[in-house]
């Protein structure tokens, strides 16, 4: 009997003396209450968006100008990422794009971001975390009208791009978006020291 209220002690003791606060955690945190620092990464997240988009987008136009939808599929599948690894190291952050309904199963949320993506937050959101000084931010990706061909309604996309879509991502769930919908997010780490 002596046991278990020992072995209920040992497992409460770090958090009744707060040793365990916070580890692993992260804050919401509003615009207004961040620090110099966090400002200062907050302008490297918006920064890193900003090219991503920028060079995805003119990316995807050569492709939709060479070959259309199919084209820009491919573009999509290959470019994507090595932009937004490219990104990341010249910027010293880590970026990349996340939904709750994935086209590439390799764009998962990182686990910092899971409640907000599953809850479909659509305003911008800003996150610290207390132990490592890193900030997080989501960025929300809207449907636009060049969007459409490749993940508007299911039965608007031409067969020749469902056919692609296919083949490039056998387990698509990223189509019926209509424009203005909420697409999914641009996530961005920014660790303390940059």
């Amino acid at each position: 009997m002596r046991i278990v209220p020992f072995l209920t002690l040992v497992f409460l003791l770090p958090y009744l003396s707060g040793c365990a606060a916070n580890v692993g955690t992260w804050d919401v945190v509003d615009k207004d209450a961040l620090t110099e620092t966090e400002n200062t990464q907050y302008a490297a997240a918006e920064a890193a968006r900003d090219e991503l988009a920028k060079t995805l987008m003119a990316r995807l136009a050569e492709g939709m100008k060479a070959g259309g939808p199919p084209t820009a599929i491919g573009v999509c599948k290959e470019a994507a990422p090595e932009i937004a690894a490219t990104i990341s190291r010249a910027m010293g952050l880590t970026i990349g794009r996340c939904s709750f309904r994935l086209r590439n199963p390799e764009n998962a949320a990182p686990s910092w971001a899971l409640p907000y993506v599953k809850s479909r937050r659509a305003e911008s959101l800003i996150l610290r975390n207390p132990d490592t000084g890193a900030l997080a931010t989501l960025f929300p990706i809207k449907v636009q009208a060049q969007c459409l061909p490749c993940h508007g309604p299911t039965d608007n996309i031409a067969p020749a791009v469902r056919a692609a879509l296919i083949s490039a991502y056998p387990e698509d769930s990223a189509t019926g978006f209509n424009e203005g919908d909420l697409r999914g997010w641009f996530h961005v780490t920014v660790p303390a020291t940059t």
